[in-house]
């Protein structure tokens, strides 16, 4: 008995010693909604016919998700991130779902460590499975310049110059590429990525630039891309009374870009196998002002999607291009301490579509706007967060597409919809 205890004891103690050299930091993050008719009576198809045609989405529609990280720093020397998330679980409210379409599973999101004075004062090592992001825009729920998810390493450098460099070398597989027979879903991409952030005044400039190659067994489709882009953020300036949070973000990629999800930086037109030519250059300008009685979300994304027409002799440059402008705009004003009420909107300004004789004939039509009255409840009383991160939000209003959709299943298709959507986001 007095050995059971004794060890008891020496456990306990060689737990709590070590315990003592680590700090946790866990961090759940949960988002969600569904969207019905106005009479409530369909469930939404999905969040594609309410978004913007594709190449963009808006945060009132966004893909259900749960992510769980945990954060172990050890003394001032290391930190390990272990993370999970579940996409879209609706196995327990559609019956007889047991396909994989309605499952929720769990995946491994990050599983890396970093250790800091690696090699000097200004020397950080990495090493692992981590998303590399940048800073985001509040109202397209995006990363701008380096949404890549990676398996690989990397070492940050600070004090270089005005700044800190950022270097990293991973791969990320687009397919399962041993068992695959067809190029349209067989590479594995191999990238290096160079980032240059400048810290200024309640801000910084991040300078972006990647190389990806794409490798097949499939030779004649092996392929490299690159992209390049610039972003400016500040944050906590002054206008009209309002804290006032800006981005302006430029960026240009060319070729097959490995990671298919980087929204933000691959062509429309990269179909792999005519990658090479697929291009692609995208301007945004994004922000809010935020004071406790009103605000203001805003953003202006242009993007040039650029690729080929196929020919009998192979494929023609400068053949496909899909240029479009969205505007998207959400003024809110504090009704009470917890209520924030306001109007939502986004409108997709088409300017060229040319894509006859190609398989991207989706990009014809694209023109759409929505336009919705919301209202948002946060837990928290008073302050700007009643605006940008409300637990419940509720949104009302019509949908336009300028081509026909089903926007709600068992209905027909049609070109206007009227909406209800309930979104809920906690984050602890």
């Amino acid at each position: 008995m007095k050995k059971i205890v004794i060890s008891a004891l020496v456990v306990g103690f060689s737990f709590t010693a070590l315990a003592g050299d680590w700090t946790f930091n866990p961090k759940l993050f949960v988002r969600g909604g569904f969207t019905q008719s106005i009479d409530l009576d369909a469930k939404g198809n999905g969040i594609e016919p309410f978004n913007a045609n594709g190449w963009n989405q808006t945060n009132a529609f966004q893909a259900n998700l749960t992510e769980l990280d945990l954060h172990a720093n050890y003394k001032d020397k290391a930190k390990i991130v272990y993370g999970i998330n579940v996409d879209s679980n609706e196995r327990f409210t559609v019956n007889g779902a047991a396909s994989s379409n309605h499952n929720g599973l769990a995946k491994e999101r990050q599983a890396y460590i970093e250790f800091y004075k690696a090699a000097g004062d200004n020397t950080t090592l990495w090493f692992g499975r981590r998303p590399y992001r940048g800073f985001g825009d509040y109202m397209d729920g995006t990363f701008p310049l380096d949404e890549r998810n990676m398996f690989g390493g990397g070492v940050m450098l600070d004090k270089m110059g005005p700044g800190r460099l950022e270097v990293a070398y991973g791969t990320n597989e687009d397919g399962d590429v041993a068992a695959s027979t067809t190029a349209s879903d067989s590479f594995t991409t191999n990238f290096l990525l160079n980032k240059y952030i400048i810290g200024i005044d309640n801000g910084n400039i991040t300078l972006n630039g990647e190389i990806h190659q794409n490798n097949s067994r499939f030779k004649e489709y092996e392929s490299y891309g690159y992209m390049i882009g610039g972003q400016y953020a500040r944050w906590d300036m002054s206008l009209l009374g309002a804290k006032w949070y800006n981005i302006f973000v430029l960026n240009y990629s060319h070729g097959h870009l490995g990671d298919v999800d980087a929204g933000e930086m691959a062509s429309a037109f990269d179909s792999k196998k005519s990658a090479e030519q697929a291009q692609r250059f995208t301007f945004k300008i994004g922000g809010d002002l935020k004071n406790k009685a009103w605000s203001m979300f805003y953003t202006v994304k242009y993007q040039n999607h650029m690729g080929d027409i196929k020919a009998a002799n192979g494929y023609k440059k400068e053949g496909q291009n899909w240029q479009f402008t969205d505007v998207m705009a959400r003024p809110m004003y504090a009704l009470t301490s917890n209520v924030g009420v306001g109007i939502d909107g986004i409108k997709r300004f088409v300017i060229k579509d040319v894509t006859a004789n190609s398989p991207a004939l989706w990009a014809k039509d694209s023109d759409m706007w929505r336009l919705a009255a919301v209202a948002n409840y946060h837990l928290d009383a008073g302050g700007e967060n009643l605006f940008q991160n409300a637990e419940i939000s509720i949104f009302a209003g019509r949908a336009h597409q300028d081509k026909e959709m089903t926007f709600f299943k068992g209905r027909g298709a049609s070109k206007d919809a009227d909406f209800v959507r309930l979104k809920y986001t906690m984050e602890i």
